[in-house]
This record gives structure tokens, C-alpha cells and sequence, in this order.
């Protein structure tokens, strides 16, 4: 796969639940460590590609780490609507 469909593939919705946290988070790590030693190297290399890859890789973590507290979240605001709810119901 090269770095343009990498970067594409992190960028779209569709495929937002292939990727688990442990490959998001080595290849975050080893990108953003060797485009750091690429930028302060006197060698002549572009880092456009680098960052919108480092870019979507972290935002694919953020992503999932907000699905995440969403879902415990929901489940919890849920049990404790129905419980409110019922208590609104029972007193009328």
C-alpha cells in the first residue's frame, strides 16, 4: 500500500472500525519519530506526506477513543433516563 492510499484509507469513514489500537498507535510512534529525525537531518525530504499520515493516524485514535467513552457513556445515560423516567411516570 503506498503512503496516497494509506492516507486515504485513514481519512475515510467507511473504515473506521478495521483498525484496532495497537497497529494505530506503533505506526503513529514510528512515523512521527522518523519524521522528526527527517526534519532536523540535513537530508532534503518532503513532509507532506508524513504529516497528513501522522494526522490521520492520530485522529483515528482520537476518534476511537471518543467512540469509546460515547458507548459506555450512552449505555449508562440510558439505564439512567428509563430509571428518572419511570419515577416521573409513577408520581403522576
Amino acid at each position: 500500500m503506498t503512503g496516497e492510499e494509506a492516507i486515504h484509507h485513514l481519512f475515510s469513514r467507511d473504515t473506521s472500525q478495521e483498525l484496532d489500537y495497537g497497529p494505530l498507535l506503533c505506526t503513529l510512534v514510528a512515523y512521527a519519530s522518523l519524521a522528526c529525525w527527517a526534519a532536523g537531518s540535513h537530508v532534503s525530504s518532503g513532509l507532506v506526506v508524513p504529516m497528513l499520515m501522522i494526522g490521520g493516524l492520530y485522529g483515528r485514535v482520537v476518534g476511537k477513543v471518543s467512540d469509546t467513552i460515547k458507548t459506555s457513556r450512552t449505555a449508562s445515560f440510558t439505564s439512567t433516563y428509563v430509571l428518572h423516567r419511570s419515577w416521573l411516570t409513577s408520581s403522576a
